[in-house]
């Protein structure tokens, strides 16, 4: 089984590969299969004993990115708005945790605009924002001192 036949889902700590009898897992960099016979039994398992879920809030209006934020998507369905990142420091201080990153995603095919600031006195990649519209998004990630973005 290849992971086209699949639906890559990116968890925190584990990213899995689900079908009906088989997990595939980022265990520590390393990509392992896990075979199952129960598939919902196995996955409250696998949460249960430390895997940490991806956490996904969806916005419609202007708002900040808060610590515990994996995923934003923004429904620019209204009009376009803007969301504020974390410092740079603040989000370098987080990545010790499970939220070293945040991925902002624009959900709606239109021209709407989502708007993605830094935190006070930072820029990204050097830049005073970053613009995505028709289903685009990035993931934003921090070395303390600056905002860097990774295109997906």
């Amino acid at each position: 089984m290849s992971f086209a036949e699949n639906k890559l889902v990116n968890a925190t700590n584990v990213t899995t590969v689900a079908s009906s009898d088989r997990i595939w897992a980022n265990v520590g960099g390393s990509i392992r299969q896990i075979l199952v016979s129960n598939f919902a039994t196995s996955i409250t398992s696998l949460v249960s004993s430390g895997a940490k879920r991806l956490r996904i809030r969806t916005a419609t209006a202007n708002t900040a990115a808060l610590s515990t934020d994996n995923v934003i998507l923004g429904n620019t369905s209204g009009g376009g708005f803007s969301v504020t990142l974390d410092t740079a420091a603040n989000m370098y201080v987080a990545a010790d945790t499970d939220t070293a990153s945040v991925t902002v995603k624009q959900i709606n095919h239109n021209s709407n605009t989502l708007t993605v600031l830094p935190g006070a006195g930072n820029t990204i990649d050097g830049a005073s924002s970053v613009t995505l519209t028709n289903d685009s998004s990035a993931t934003f990630v921090s070395d303390g001192s600056n905002i860097y973005t990774i295109y997906t």
